[in-house]
């Protein structure tokens, strides 16, 4: 999924769906918030006074803006109560956000990047936001047939409201990338069977993982496993036709080693 982050200004573009949490309470901030219900005749804050919605965390309420917008829909998403915001909140969230969107069949949408004022760092929350929505839209597909008309969520703008929070919402959005593709490849080499991911498979995963990024990765074969005196994976290798390796990688790159 392609991720750009941009300053919030408001109604400047067109988007699918905009995502915006809400903390229990029933108390609408103002900003960028404030003005979309003003622009919607007051039905959020209208929402928060019943009880179909009380912004109960991955609570959600879909609203269609009817052309006093440019965005289509605004899709509200529950935070719970602000004294338990975390970054697991925001990845809960996020991915519940994300998940709703895909079901939607929309291609992209845009979220409004909401700091909260408490010990959490922006770099950990912008981070926290796009673990969840990426990983709550990883499919293993190896074994899907890919469908022509197959709809995917491809794009994710960030809406920052602070100026002075970019540089350091983009660093976070960098770190959460490499984690993100990190984790697919684990995914993937962990829901691949057996008899597609064989030890030799996976020596050679982890060697061109290794090239790419710089690693030490040494690969202990059959014999080295049986000079080591291994012999509980020898035995448990020996009744297949695949041999027993043992991947070690080490990475050397931090300041302190």
């Amino acid at each position: 999924m392609k991720i750009h982050i941009e300053q919030a200004k408001f109604d400047a573009k067109r988007f699918e769906a905009v995502v915006i949490g809400l903390f229990e309470g029933g108390k609408l901030p103002g900003g960028y918030l404030k003005r979309v219900d003003q622009s919607l005749d007051g039905a959020i804050s209208n929402l928060l006074r019943r009880p179909e919605f009380k912004a109960e965390q991955n609570q959600t309420y879909l609203m269609y803006s009817q052309g006093k917008l440019k965005a289509d829909r605004i899709l509200l998403v529950g935070l719970g109560k602000r004294t338990e915001f975390n970054a697991e909140t925001i990845r809960s969230t996020s991915g519940k956000a994300a998940r709703q969107i895909r079901d939607l069949k929309l291609a992209s949408y845009a979220t409004l990047f909401q700091y909260n004022e408490s010990a959490l760092p922006i770099t950990d929350a912008a981070q926290s936001v796009v673990e969840g929505a990426e990983l709550a839209l990883y499919s293993f597909e190896r074994y899907k047939t890919k469908e022509k008309d197959q709809q995917r969520v491809k794009e994710l703008a960030i809406l920052v409201e602070n100026r002075g929070h970019l540089a350091k919402v983009k660093e976070g959005v960098e770190v959460a990338q490499a984690i993100v593709k990190g984790v697919r490849v684990a995914r993937d080499l962990a829901n691949t069977p057996g008899r597609d991911c064989t030890p030799t498979v996976l020596a050679k995963e982890a060697a061109k993982i290794a090239r790419r990024h710089r690693l030490k990765c040494k690969i202990l074969e059959h014999k080295d496993l049986a000079q080591l005196g291994m012999g509980g994976i020898l035995g448990v290798s020996s009744g297949s036709v695949q041999p027993a390796k043992v991947i070690v990688m080490e990475y050397s790159g931090g300041p302190k080693n």
